[in-house]
């Protein structure tokens, strides 16, 4: 699993207001179908937090998620069967990575198994 610490980077909501997030280094090195789990460019104009993990029933911006499956030998660390729970830094690409479409996590090729929409409470 992973080790260390978190960043600090930006999260989009799909309303398109930016707000902090702390991710794991990682996240960032999510690419589907060639489109990169970039952090979103514009400066942050919101005083709250976004949330990468956690319940989903606290106040806040719960930051939206695919789901990834290995579909070869996982990293070390990690199990054949798992699914991960990645954030999607931007709505814009959360859009295009679609359920069956494949690419990398931790340079270790994945496919998208699921999705979790945004959440605002």
């Amino acid at each position: 699993m992973s080790e260390g610490g978190f960043d600090r980077s930006k999260y989009q909501t799909n309303l398109g207001t930016i707000h902090n997030i702390k991710i794991q280094p990682e996240t960032l090195g999510l690419t589907i179908n060639a489109v990169a789990n970039d952090a979103p460019a514009g400066a942050v104009d919101r005083e709250t937090t976004a949330w990468a993990t956690g319940s989903r029933k606290r106040n806040g911006v719960t930051a939206r998620k695919v789901g990834i499956a290995w579909t070869g030998t996982p990293p070390t660390g990690y199990q054949v069967n798992e699914i991960l729970y990645i954030p999607v830094l931007q709505s814009s690409v959360f859009n295009q990575y679609l359920v069956g479409l494949t690419g990398t996590y931790l340079s270790t090729a994945c496919e998208v198994v699921g999705r979790i929409e945004e959440q605002v409470r």
